[in-house]
């Protein structure tokens, strides 16, 4: 079964995340407006869209393929992973829950948010880091936010950040076990 959901790919019983994924097989795409993929060998083909799904090419040849080679993902990922420099003293990922929940209740959000409109995409982006249920991609996912809030940032122009906001932000990020700061 090959299922690609909520930057996810799926394939029998192997998750990878969409960022790696893309590394492996950067000819994959979904067809244009879909959200998502299913595919059951002989049996279930299906494009997903936000309003509904699409059935799709049965057998579909891509699929068979990337289903033929689960366990060369499966050591390649495994490589990938144990490549990754550990991010915050030797743990595998900061506590991100923390994080947004430490920024969500503060004025530090609600500014970032005032530059949203000048800056959707970086809103976007900001939000799907603190937001992801994945903690396989971490350095992604930080390098995600840093462009994020460095993007609001230049967005808010003269109303920055103040220097305590900085520090307020650094702060918050050391406290979440983040071993880097804004700057």
């Amino acid at each position: 079964m090959f299922r690609h959901r909520d930057n996810q790919i799926t394939l029998d019983d192997l998750t990878l995340p969409l960022a790696f994924w893309q590394l492996q097989e950067p000819g994959y795409v979904l067809p244009n407006g879909a959200i998502g993929r299913e595919y059951t060998p002989d049996t279930e083909h299906v494009v997903i869209y936000p309003v509904g799904m699409m059935g799709a090419d049965l057998p579909w040849t891509d699929g068979d393929t990337y289903l033929s080679k689960v366990e060369q993902y499966e050591a390649a990922y495994t490589a990938y992973q144990a490549e990754q420099p550990p991010f915050v003293d030797g743990a595998t990922f900061p506590r991100w829950q923390k994080l947004t929940d430490a920024l969500r209740s503060s004025d530090l959000f609600s500014k970032a948010y005032s530059a949203s409109t000048s800056a959707p995409g970086a809103w976007s982006l900001l939000l799907a880091s603190l937001n992801s249920n994945s903690p396989a991609d971490d350095m992604g996912r930080w390098k995600d936010f840093e462009f994020a809030i460095a993007q609001l940032r230049l967005a808010l122009g003269e109303d920055d950040f103040t220097a305590e906001q900085v520090e307020r932000f650094n702060n918050i990020l050391a406290e979440c076990q983040f071993d880097a700061a804004i700057v």
